[in-house]
C-alpha cells in the first residue's frame, strides 16, 4: 500500500465518528454489515518543476455497501468524504505531502441485489510532496 492511500486511509478513520462513517478499509467491501472502502490506483506525476519538484494526481474510488433500507446512510457517507476532499485546498495531509487541490464527483449505484447496495464515487487528489 502506497503511502498517499495510507494518508487518505488514516485521514478517513481520523475523522470517521464526525462524518459519520462506517468501517473503512482498503480494496475490501464485506457480504455482511455497513462499510467505506478505499480502491485506489498509484499516484502519477503530472507537472515536474525544473528544480525536480513534482506535483502528483492520485485518484481513487470510494465504494460504500449497506443494506436496501439503509441506502440514503451510505450515499450520505459518500457524500460527506465528497465534500471533505472537495474542500482541501492547500491541505497538509502528512507532514510529507501537502494537498494542492481535491475534487470528487457525484456517487452513484454501481450494484444491487434485493437486500444490498453498493454506490461508488470517484476521488481526485492533487497534490505535492516536500
Amino acid at each position: 500500500m502506497s503511502a498517499i492511500v495510507q494518508d487518505v486511509i488514516e485521514l478517513l478513520l481520523t475523522n470517521r465518528t464526525a462524518l459519520g462513517l462506517p468501517a473503512v478499509s482498503m480494496d475490501f467491501l464485506p457480504e455482511t454489515g455497513d462499510a467505506l472502502s478505499v480502491q485506489a490506483q498509484d499516484p502519477k506525476a503530472y507537472k515536474t518543476f525544473i528544480d525536480g519538484t513534482k506535483f502528483y494526481r492520485f485518484v481513487f474510488v470510494l465504494m460504500a455497501r449497506t443494506d436496501n433500507s439503509a441506502r440514503l446512510s451510505a450515499f450520505g457517507w459518500l457524500e460527506a468524504c465528497g465534500a471533505l476532499f472537495s474542500g482541501m485546498k492547500n491541505f497538509a495531509l502528512s507532514s510529507t505531502r501537502n494537498v494542492i487541490d481535491g475534487e470528487s464527483n457525484t456517487p452513484s449505484i454501481i450494484s444491487q441485489t434485493e437486500s444490498r447496495i453498493t454506490y461508488g464515487m470517484t476521488v481526485t487528489i492533487k497534490y505535492m510532496e516536500a
